[in-house]
């Protein structure tokens, strides 16, 4: 049985107070499979401290070299997690307000592969609300971020004017989810395609999975998406489009879209072990619309 430990989990076990279920976890490795991914190791990379070598010999203790990833496909092999994190230059990995500034950057390699990927997901709004349909008393900024926007590159570059510099509580982008989940904008779904959803509970699970998928697997040029991409970008999506709707404190863009990876990793595991009350409702998202 593979079991996957949400990074929230291994941080826990490494009290004293959970010193007996840690010995436990460790002596049913023969019986039990326990695993890890590249969502991990980006969880841990925004350390900027050595420490987070030392939770990675934590982690070894538990999850051995079984670790997953994905490059055109699942892919599993026998790497430690400071093994797999030595594979790459992790200098690129920034907060959030770094990340979407080094975007811009043309010499930036890192930066320009994901500019092209966030270039991909529609986010066409102001095609498709029109201004006299938003709430009365939405702010003007976030009325132009909401509008002039066409896919979610120029949305975070939107944000960033909106707010300088995100807090370490990214207080902005948090105050951006909670009004759009206030004003209930989810009742402009089927503007743009998406059916199956009633404000409150998904009322066709047929039409909901496709129309969903269908509406991030516009404007890719016929060329579709990996499903990677298509499970992260339906998975932020959840927060986005208040079918969840996180607590304001884990309301952070890079939680969000790690988040996301955790969950499609944990997919391929037989047991998907977390507190995170977020990931795990929105998780029941796609089990609720998936089951028959």
């Amino acid at each position: 049985m593979r079991i996957y430990l949400d990074t929230c989990i291994l941080q826990d076990l490494k009290n004293e107070s959970d010193k007996d279920l840690l010995n436990s976890i460790i002596q049913s490795k023969g019986e039990l499979i326990y695993c890890f991914s590249e969502a991990h190791l980006y969880d841990l990379a925004r350390d900027k401290t050595d420490e987070k070598f030392a939770d990675m010999q934590f982690m070894e203790q538990i999850v051995d070299d079984n670790c997953s990833y994905y490059d055109k496909r699942i892919l599993v092999d026998n790497f430690t997690p400071i093994e797999y994190y030595n594979r790459f230059d992790w200098t690129n990995d920034t907060s959030a307000n770094e990340l979407i500034t080094s975007l811009s950057e043309e010499d930036d390699i890192f930066g320009g592969h994901l500019k092209s990927m966030l270039s991909l997901i529609p986010l066409n709004f102001k095609d498709l609300i029109p201004e006299n349909q938003l709430p009365v008393d939405m702010p003007q900024n976030l009325m132009d971020m909401l509008l002039k926007p066409s896919n979610m590159y120029e949305f975070m570059l939107a944000m960033t004017d909106y707010s300088d510099t995100l807090s370490a509580e990214q207080k902005k982008f948090k105050e951006q989810l909670q009004y759009l989940h206030k004003n209930q904008i989810i009742n402009h779904l089927n503007l743009i395609g998406i059916e199956g959803y009633d404000g409150k509970t998904i009322t066709d699970k047929e039409k909901f999975i496709n129309s969903y998928a269908d509406y991030y697997l516009k404007n890719t040029n016929g060329k579709g998406k990996y499903r990677y991409d298509l499970f992260t970008d339906m998975y932020s999506g959840l927060e986005f489009f208040g079918f969840v709707q996180g607590k304001p404190k884990k309301q952070k863009m890079m939680n969000m879209l790690n988040d996301s990876k955790h969950a499609f990793f944990g997919g391929f595991c037989d047991i998907v072990v977390s507190k995170d009350e977020d990931f795990i409702n929105k998780n029941q998202i796609y089990v609720q619309s998936s089951r028959n």
